[in-house]
């Protein structure tokens, strides 16, 4: 027999932020003496909106729109908008299916922070140029879709097999093109054992013009 007057916000209409208020009963057990709230479908208590308003954020993030942009559209604070878009980020990432491409591409991406990278463009560094203090990524690419499939912070061993054994329908796969190092290759013979390998061609005749610059200096000397 207590009630509570609670705000919920809803799917903005004609422009305008809706807010639906909601009398929500709370009633007591007889045996344990504690307070239990009632089941309302249609509202998220962690955030107090309405459900249809978190699917309408999401549709709204699946259209590049920001968070103030959907907090000054629904009425909603920014911060409220960034949580929700971490569960939806989290929940796109649990219904994500990996599938394995027929040409897997694998490589290694030297990537900083926005203030490095404008610092990198002005003394002339690539992306795929090895500097001091940069770390460099792993990228798994879908060679025939022309995608990327995974972007990962780190090249070890353990965290790139771990990630090629997710993959589905792996017996799709027909080849797998990297570039002249021995450690993607270890990874592959033990993730795909039977599976050919390609080397980049890009990689093969960068190698063979250093080969024959170096020739070429020594001989000139």
């Amino acid at each position: 027999k207590v009630f509570e007057n609670l705000t919920f916000t809803d799917v903005p209409r004609g422009g305008k932020p809706v807010v639906v208020h909601v009398k929500f009963p709370r009633r007591y057990c007889p045996f344990c003496k504690e307070p239990h709230s009632a089941h309302l479908p249609g509202l998220s208590l962690k955030y107090r909106v309405s459900r249809r308003l978190i699917e309408y954020v999401f549709e709204r993030m699946g259209l590049r729109q920001t968070a103030v942009w959907i907090a000054f559209e629904t009425g909603l604070e920014p911060a409220t908008v960034r949580r929700i878009r971490i569960d939806w980020e989290r929940k796109m990432e649990r219904e994500r299916v990996l599938t394995c491409p027929e040409f897997l591409g694998i490589d290694e991406i030297y990537l900083d922070s926005p203030k490095k990278a404008i610092q990198g463009e002005k003394q002339g560094a690539t992306p795929t140029k090895k500097a001091s203090g940069r770390k460099p990524s792993c990228i798994i690419t879908d060679i025939g879709a022309g995608r990327v499939i995974e972007l990962m912070p780190t090249i070890k061993m353990r965290t790139v097999k771990q990630f090629l054994s997710t993959l589905k329908s792996r017996e799709r796969i027909q080849a797998v093109s990297m570039d002249l190092t021995d450690h993607f290759e270890t990874i592959v013979r033990r993730s795909f054992p039977g599976i050919p390998i390609v080397r980049d061609k890009a990689h093969v005749i960068t190698e063979s013009k250093e080969r024959f610059n170096t020739i070429r200096n020594s001989i000139a000397n």
